[in-house]
């Protein structure tokens, strides 16, 4: 007997699906390879623990943060550029997570949060500690990519994945779920080790010669007329990559891990989208659509050109398969005032 799309989705809907372990991945330190076994009955009451604990430690965190632990904030709508699981009874950021996940994300968010309480009485500087606590963040959001229910095992390298392959977020039928502690792949150890070898590196390059980040719109460049030597800039993909939905997935928990500490960065609930530059067809035609986006990227071609010097250069990267897309980048560059000299 097989079950057609629409009643799997139906069934989702419904709340009459479910998910089953079925198998546990195993690693000895001293030896190499995985080890494979049959998930057996102490491993589902170790879930079923987690499920248990996951109300009261909800319920506390809820008191002590004064907003809601999990995150319930909507998904985005049914048909946005994707984004398949919405039919599948996901509506909120928080479904994309099991109760074990779930209860982990929220412990580590915790911890986050309290490492800048416990710095600062111990007298570091309010600034050093919210510096180091931004780092936390930033690699405990990377954990949160592979702890949930997208993430895939990677058979061929026998090792985690995370949920996003590409840019998209897609229904997935079976996954992998790593173990936060010890020093496996995807693990909090892990992890963080690959923040501290960045800084590492953002040091190394600091050191030679001094940089600095600004976070401005692309239409109003926080700079004066003829500054810049060169610019480089890899504008967006037309309607092929729906960059601040996807961004949603780490501002969420974000928010709740640092948002304390910059809520100059974290007043909406979700990401602004108002202004970005897509040719996204929510609440629009298609050719309302495609206009904004050629007219709003012509301004900031427009700006690149009031910004570089009579002889500096610009360089666009651009990798789109339609010609539609490539018609809209060539129509704002043509209005910009900028020249084409090579392709």
């Amino acid at each position: 007997m097989t079950i057609d799309a629409n009643r799997v989705r139906r069934l989702f809907q419904e709340g009459k699906a479910g998910q089953r372990m079925v198998a546990v991945v195993l690693h000895h330190p001293e030896k190499k390879g995985k080890f494979y076994r049959v998930a057996n009955e102490k491993d589902l009451e170790v879930y079923r623990q987690a499920e248990e604990y996951l109300a009261k430690k909800v319920e506390e965190l809820r008191k002590k943060w004064g907003v809601e632990p999990i995150p319930d904030e909507p998904l985005p709508p049914r048909g946005t550029l994707g984004f398949r699981v919405q039919p599948y009874g996901m509506k909120k950021w928080g479904d994309l997570f099991n109760s074990r996940q779930k209860l982990a994300l929220i412990t580590f968010v915790d911890k986050v949060r309290e490492a800048y309480r416990k710095m600062v009485e111990e007298g570091y500087d309010e600034e050093y500690a919210k510096a180091v606590v931004t780092y936390l963040a930033l690699t405990f959001d990377r954990m949160a990519m592979s702890y949930n229910t997208l993430t895939q095992w990677q058979s061929g390298y026998e090792k985690m994945g995370n949920a996003f392959s590409r840019q998209a977020l897609p229904m997935v039928w079976d996954y992998a779920e790593p173990n936060a502690m010890g020093g496996s792949v995807r693990s909090w150890e892990s992890l963080f080790k690959d923040t501290l070898d960045v800084i590492t590196s953002c040091i190394s390059i600091n050191n030679q010669k001094k940089t600095n980040t600004t976070q401005a719109s692309a239409t109003e460049l926080p700079f004066p007329d003829n500054y810049f030597d060169a610019v480089f800039t890899d504008p967006p993909y037309y309607d092929n990559v729906p960059y601040s939905y996807l961004s949603d997935f780490f501002y969420v928990w974000l928010k709740r891990a640092i948002g304390d500490l910059y809520p100059e960065l974290f007043p909406t609930p979700l990401t602004p989208k108002s202004k970005e530059i897509v040719a996204y067809t929510n609440n629009r035609s298609w050719e309302d659509a495609k206009r904004y986006f050629e007219e709003t990227l012509k301004k900031s071609f427009q700006e690149i050109y009031r910004a570089l010097k009579p002889n500096g250069i610009a360089v666009i990267v651009y990798a789109h398969k339609t010609t539609s897309g490539w018609e809209a980048v060539i129509n704002a560059l043509l209005d910009s005032g900028l020249v084409i000299t090579a392709s």
